[in-house]
């Protein structure tokens, strides 16, 4: 998180900086330099639909794992990140 930290800061100093985490603790480590955008999904069923609305801080929604499903991942590739996210 520190690396990535610094380099985006690092790179504000140049110029617009676009960038993608799902995690939160880069966000809080860059929330005084940078703004926060996300967009949301509904997760219906068997299908995600996003519809690509630009919302203002950072994504608060935990369904990585559950689109690794829907895509169609591998079940060993799902379980093991629901074990990883259980903390086992």
């Amino acid at each position: 998180m520190a690396a990535g930290a610094a380099v985006l800061s690092y790179l504000n100093q140049y110029g617009v900086v676009v960038a993608s985490t799902h995690d939160p603790e880069l966000n809080r480590l860059l929330a005084a330099t940078f703004d926060s955008y996300h967009f949301s999904e509904v997760l219906d069923g068997n299908q995600a639909r996003f519809d690509y609305q630009l919302r203002k801080g950072p994504c608060t929604k935990r369904n990585a794992i559950r689109l690794l499903a829907l895509a169609g991942y591998p079940l060993e590739i799902v379980a093991q990140a629901e074990r990883l996210s259980a903390g086992e």
